[in-house]
């Protein structure tokens, strides 16, 4: 992982710790890294090695969009991947 891409799992991960939603996560990603890099399947790729999600964990996030034009909403999207990111904490948090 390059450094910045560090920097920014560290950053997710501190959101994770504060309780904010994963869709302000993937927004932060696109924010740092533009459109054109934090495609969707960037996005699935970055937050499964982010959170150690195992295969097809992060998939959900193919249904999202930032602009809100996507099959899911931000609270649906929320509601997927929060239970996924709590249980997958005893590995991404040992991992800093």
């Amino acid at each position: 992982m390059e450094p910045q891409e560090q920097d920014l799992s560290d950053t997710l991960r501190t959101f994770a710790r504060e309780d904010k939603p994963p869709s302000r996560m993937l927004r932060e990603i696109v924010r740092r890294l533009g459109h054109d890099r934090a495609d969707r399947q960037f996005l699935v790729q970055f937050i499964s090695t982010t959170f150690h999600f195992a295969e097809g964990e992060g998939y959900v996030i193919f249904g999202w969009l930032p602009d809100g034009t996507g099959e899911l909403s931000d609270r649906q999207l929320d509601y997927h991947l929060s239970k996924r990111i709590r249980t997958a904490r005893p590995e991404w948090d040992a991992s800093q």
